[in-house]
């Protein structure tokens, strides 16, 4: 597994955020994020967008 940073934009607050997610590639870092965010906020992709994903070097 590798880490990846997540940048989200919350469309109705406006503000920015980022996840730090373990994922085999960045498709499935990007559906771990969408799972924390409907788990954690219970809006998902309703009130998030995705920006970018970017892996993390170590």
């Amino acid at each position: 597994m590798k880490r990846y940073k997540v940048y989200v934009y919350n469309t109705v607050d406006k503000f920015w955020d980022c996840y730090e997610v373990l994922a085999e590639d960045p498709v499935d870092a990007r559906n771990v994020t969408v799972q924390r965010l409907v788990d954690e906020t219970g809006h998902g992709l309703d009130v998030y967008e995705v920006t970018d994903v970017c892996e993390i070097k170590d």
